[in-house]
């Protein structure tokens, strides 16, 4: 019983970090499902925005970017003078200013392009990051084709059939572009902060309790080393049942009265529950090869955040290269995220034959990392 309640009160201890990981959780599930109604692929569209072309360099290469940007966004006429600029973004008439600066066409020749594209952003908004982008692309392609030996009015051709074959998304799933519900964000995001949450609770007890001198002491006690290896375990398994618990009767506190949650909130729970073996023999199995609890947001971040950016969570799935998901396929977060995806999009009529591929594997995930955690834990005893 004593082991036990240590267990809890060094948890307890790191409760600082658990309720840090909570709220970026519960911050990026309010921000997303907020954005529920957005499709993925409208998400990821091009779009037109309004912006001013300052050209003083008034060249046959400066016009041709004037050109362009116009074509492809809404210019508005603004005076070359800074109050004239700041009416401009106060009154919200332009997102942003690109400036093209003298010597612009002198310098595609000489290439030397510093400081002859200069954009501005509104102070309300980032759009016009993309419309910098597009422009610096533009004066690339010029410079490039010049090099090759073309003239200027046919590296202003060339460029702009390069330009108008306009690189388009290509989405991987047919569904790609489907509207999402705001509880599917909920049990996407939470793979992230149950992995953090799990790393930042367990790993700091089982590496107190593998301390050589309190491992000494505890050698020395009446009690078996069975029952304290069972100890832990119960610790363990209670902790992961109230974690689970906790996510699980949030997500119906904040979702029970939108249309199919009920339907689909069994399929969500147990592949949650299945994922949690999964992180709970992480943290296993990290805590044999870490000394201090020091370093332990350094793993959380990059087993955290590397897993759920390679497997889906942050960059859906469908915008993943073929490549970049045969990877992520060796990963246990592809397969939870794999079946939230099927889920949302069966809306209710998922039966359990659809995902037991996906939990089969996070289970034999769960499996090998146990196994894993007890062959490392044995050899560093002997």
């Amino acid at each position: 019983m004593r082991v036990f309640s240590t267990f809890f009160r060094i948890i307890w201890k790191n409760k600082k970090s658990i309720i840090l990981y909570l709220g970026i959780f519960a911050g990026l599930s309010l921000v997303f499902g907020a954005m529920a109604g957005d499709s993925t692929k409208q998400a990821y569209e091009e779009s037109n925005v309004s912006i001013a072309v300052i050209d003083r360099d008034q060249t046959q290469a400066s016009e041709a970017l004037y050109a362009y940007l116009e074509e492809i966004h809404t210019v508005e006429v603004v005076e070359d003078n800074e109050d004239a600029k700041l009416d401009a973004f106060f009154d919200m008439e332009v997102i942003g200013i690109i400036e093209i600066e003298s010597g612009f066409e002198d310098g595609l020749y000489q290439n030397n392009m510093e400081g002859k594209i200069i954009a501005y952003n509104s102070p309300v908004g980032t759009g016009n990051t993309f419309v910098s982008m597009q422009a610096q692309e533009y004066a690339n392609s010029l410079n490039s084709y010049l090099k090759m030996g073309y003239d200027m009015e046919e590296a202003i051709q060339k460029t702009e059939e390069n330009l108008a074959l306009e690189s388009k998304v290509g989405f991987i799933s047919e569904d790609a572009g489907k509207e999402y519900s705001q509880y599917y964000y909920y049990y996407l995001y939470l793979t992230y902060a149950i992995v953090s949450i799990s790393i930042f609770a367990l790993c700091p007890v089982f590496i107190r309790f593998r301390e050589k001198n309190l491992k000494d002491r505890m050698d020395c006690a009446a009690l078996p080393s069975g029952k304290r290896s069972g100890a832990l375990a119960a610790g363990a398994i209670t902790f992961g049942a109230g974690l689970f618990l906790l996510v699980v009767v949030m997500s119906i506190v904040a979702y029970h009265n939108i249309d199919g949650f009920f339907e689909s909130l069994g399929y969500y729970a147990l592949n949650l529950f299945v994922n949690l073996l999964v992180t709970i023999g992480i943290a296993l199995l990290l805590s044999n090869f870490i000394q201090s609890t020091n370093i332990l947001s350094v793993f959380a971040n990059i087993i955290g955040l590397g897993l759920s950016f390679i497997s889906g969570v942050f960059v859906p799935q469908e915008l993943l290269s073929e490549s970049v998901l045969s990877v992520a396929k060796c990963f246990p977060t592809y397969w939870y995220v794999d079946i939230v995806n099927k889920i949302q999009e069966t809306s209710g009529n998922l039966v359990l034959h659809d995902i037991s591929m996906g939990l089969l594997i996070q289970l034999l995930y769960a499996v090998a990392l146990f196994a894993l955690s007890l062959v490392t834990t044995k050899y560093k005893k002997a």
